[in-house]
């Protein structure tokens, strides 16, 4: 289990200044790690390093000579990363004498779990629900490119979310963990807002079911429509599932199932599965847009 944020990958700088450098933004800085030790095997052995250097007090220089050895680097590779390290090993180091530990070294290995623990069959998540305007600032700002990237931006622009139809940022982290986490012709399902299947405007935009222009067709296997059934207590949400394969693209109609409560039936966070399916009953329906020349409407 990592403690990472699934939208904000690290990723490779682009400029002078940052090429080469995976880019990590925390509370207390930015930390820029060099390309060069996420060559398989290295970058377990670089986050242990790291962290048995900090809290012994290593000089910088030495720290540096030891990462080059104990990594294999190439004379190359060990140029390039030497002022990187540096600079990164310095971070940290300055930060433990300011009691500000707080294990960044763990903290590193966390986020960058991502791009090391490759692509898999299943992915399976909650992820949060929040309203874009709700977002802070900063978070909005840096995030703004992948919502471009994956053609998840209303047709009238980021400035039209300010109407009736907003921009969750579920929407965007179901895109990016297909495209990240999952095999081709694999499958994610995810605990959604029954809104990106219903609202014009941001929804629209999710319903293209598609990564970017040029990616991967998504293809919507099963949509579970639990808003009816209210299954958060003391939340008032619309609650769905959705299962999307990678790979394929979307015939309509998909198979759309509601669930209902059986007259005042009752259930709780506790209840079994079998006491759930007792107190409801479900309608095996099929969904389609509401205008057939228009597959990204409601």
């Amino acid at each position: 289990m990592y403690l990472a944020d699934s939208v904000l990958l690290p990723e490779l700088g682009e400029d002078l200044e940052t090429s080469g450098l995976y880019q990590v933004r925390t509370s207390v800085g930015v930390f820029g790690v060099p390309q060069a030790v996420f060559a398989e095997g290295r970058f377990d052995r670089f986050c242990a390093l790291l962290e048995e250097s900090v809290r012994s007090g290593v000089p910088s220089d030495a720290f540096v000579e030891r990462a080059v050895e104990k990594l294999g680097l190439s004379e190359a590779e060990g140029k390039a990363a030497a002022g990187p390290l540096r600079t990164l090993y310095e971070q940290l180091l300055e930060l433990h004498r300011k009691g500000l530990d707080g294990l960044w070294a763990r903290l590193l290995l966390n986020n960058f779990a991502p791009l090391t623990i490759g692509q898999f069959d299943y992915v399976v998540g909650n992820p949060p629900w929040v309203n874009w305007e709700n977002l802070p600032d900063g978070y909005r700002k840096v995030t703004v490119p992948l919502w471009h990237r994956y053609g998840l931006v209303p047709p009238g622009g980021l400035q039209s979310i300010l109407g009736s139809s907003k921009m969750d940022i579920a929407m965007l982290m179901s895109y990016v963990a297909i495209d990240r986490f999952l095999n081709s012709g694999g499958r994610l399902g995810f605990v959604i807002t029954q809104s990106v299947f219903k609202t014009a405007g941001a929804g629209q935009s999710f319903r293209r079911f598609r990564l970017g222009d040029g990616g991967h067709f998504l293809q919507v296997v099963h949509v579970d429509d639990m808003v009816a059934l209210n299954p958060f207590e003391g939340a008032s949400n619309r609650t769905a599932v959705m299962i999307l394969e990678k790979g394929k693209p979307t015939r309509y109609p998909v198979p759309y199932t509601v669930w209902r409560k059986k007259g005042r039936a009752r259930f709780t966070y506790e209840s079994t599965l079998k006491e759930v399916k007792a107190a409801t009953r479900t309608l095996r329906l099929f969904a389609e847009p509401v205008d057939p020349d228009d597959p990204t409407s409601p």
